[in-house]
């Protein structure tokens, strides 16, 4: 018997028609499926809460006080997730950026306007390692797919959906036209918490968090911890 099925029988058993069962059913599968994404929880668990959600309703009894959660990863552990599960090893060096708000004068900060901003609590973390083949391999959580350049070939501009990379290969651009050491081969990932295109600089945090491991630790990159 299905998962469906059960669930239907379930219903009926509880005072449903037939074909209010089924639906019912079938709600409560994308309840589940809805709820453990939301709660950082496991599917099952998710599903009995539901159940026992609905059973005690019916029996007139108090619904449960809260839906079971678990701590939700912080930015940092995704990141470390993230580098490892892709690149099969951890990060040698994390960087980040804050993004910040500006009460007044934006986009004119680079033009030498007048410009008064500050920092938020939410901003783009960065994890790199070195790579001794002269690959450099790019990878954002929100894109999903690792963008490679060779490093003799200099950073090589991108369009289309790789054109996010194009921030973290301006800073290897800038450092070398500042006379600054250019790693070679590397592998790197990037995660944030700023919404993009919401006007809390999530580019100019990708670059400042690229910068810092790139170039050399600074204050504000550090080791990585071992996991």
């Amino acid at each position: 018997m299905t998962e469906a099925e059960q669930l239907t029988e379930l219903c009926q058993r509880l005072g449903a028609v037939p074909a209010q069962a089924a639906v019912m059913a079938g709600q409560l599968q994308k309840r589940a499926q809805q709820l453990a994404a939301d709660r950082g929880i496991s599917r099952e668990e998710a599903m009995k809460y539901l159940l026992e959600l609905v059973v005690k309703g019916r029996q007139g009894e108090a619904p449960l006080e809260s839906v079971p959660d678990r701590p939700l990863p912080s930015v940092r552990e995704r990141l470390v997730a993230l580098f490892s599960a892709t690149y099969g090893r951890a990060p040698e060096i994390i960087a980040r950026a804050p993004g910040r708000i500006e009460f007044i004068g934006n986009h004119t900060d680079y033009n030498g306007g007048i410009v008064l901003g500050a920092a938020i609590d939410r901003g783009v973390w960065v994890a790199l390692a070195a790579r001794a083949d002269g690959q450099r391999r790019f990878l954002s959580e929100s894109r999903g797919e690792v963008v490679v350049q060779a490093a003799a070939a200099g950073p090589k501009k991108l369009s289309g959906a790789d054109s996010w990379a194009n921030y973290p290969l301006g800073m290897l651009a800038a450092l070398a036209a500042s006379g600054l050491r250019v790693p070679e081969g590397f592998d790197y990932a990037a995660v944030s918490d700023l919404p993009p295109g919401a006007g809390l600089s999530s580019s100019a945090a990708i670059e400042l968090a690229s910068d810092s491991p790139s170039s050399r630790p600074r204050a504000s990159a550090r080791r990585a911890r071992p996991s």
